[in-house]
């Protein structure tokens, strides 16, 4: 009974690895990631591989074809809006739950994020670490809002979201900044349970992410397809 979790656990830890070098950008869009390599490379037999990368894959990071093997996805302008209008839904969605739901250990928890992102940025910070952070603070806004499905399905579009604000933020300490300006502000409507500001703040919080993020996709992707 124990061979299958070890098999699990080592292709979870294969994922983690993997996943990391593409959310930063040590393995590029476009580059295949072949099986046998990866297993010399890490130690281990292709099983757990080719496990992880069928987890990879289902995050939207890896693209798996038949005779192909795999290859990282290339984000286009069109999958930034889709990712964007997914998680502003998802986010709203939560929202309306946390009003009913929120107990006051979850605003000691967000609290807490919002304090370590200020920790993080006030020294020489890690852009992986406060991405973390800021990726943090709204996985536990949903997580309080206790719904289970809802959290499966935001954290299954983590990973792209997690890619999206570390390519848009590179060494961009002010983006972070005003972050933390913003969750405060999140936090403070809660506390008082303004659905309306709260809803307003998400929203304004998000688009302009995504404003920013697609004028550097035009910068970077000049024949791509412009996103109204």
């Amino acid at each position: 009974m124990l061979t299958p979790v070890e098999r699990s656990s080592l292709a979870e830890e294969v994922a983690k690895k993997l996943r990391l070098e593409i959310l930063t950008g040590n393995i590029k869009p476009g580059e295949r990631i072949l099986e046998q390599a990866i297993s010399a490379m890490m130690k281990t037999s292709r099983g757990p591989v080719r496990d992880a990368l069928i987890q990879l894959e289902h995050e939207g990071l890896i693209l798996r074809e038949p005779n192909r093997g795999a290859t990282v996805v290339s984000m286009t302008a069109d999958d930034v809006e889709e990712v964007h209008s997914l998680r502003l839904a998802l986010e709203l969605l939560a929202l309306r739950y946390v009003m009913e739901r929120a107990r006051a250990i979850d605003i000691v928890r967000l609290q807490g994020v919002v304090e370590s992102l200020r920790a993080c940025l006030s020294g020489n910070f890690s852009l992986q670490e406060a991405v973390d952070l800021d990726l943090q603070f709204h996985e536990e806004l949903v997580v309080a809002a206790r719904n289970n499905r809802l959290l499966s399905m935001w954290q299954s579009i983590k990973p792209q979201i997690w890619f999206l604000i570390y390519s848009r933020n590179a060494f961009a300490l002010k983006s972070f900044q005003e972050a933390i300006g913003t969750h405060e502000d999140l936090l403070e409507s809660i506390r008082r349970k303004d659905f309306e500001k709260c809803k307003c703040i998400i929203q304004e919080h998000l688009d302009g992410a995504y404003a920013n993020l697609i004028e550097t996709y035009k910068e970077t992707h000049p024949k791509e397809k412009e996103v109204s």
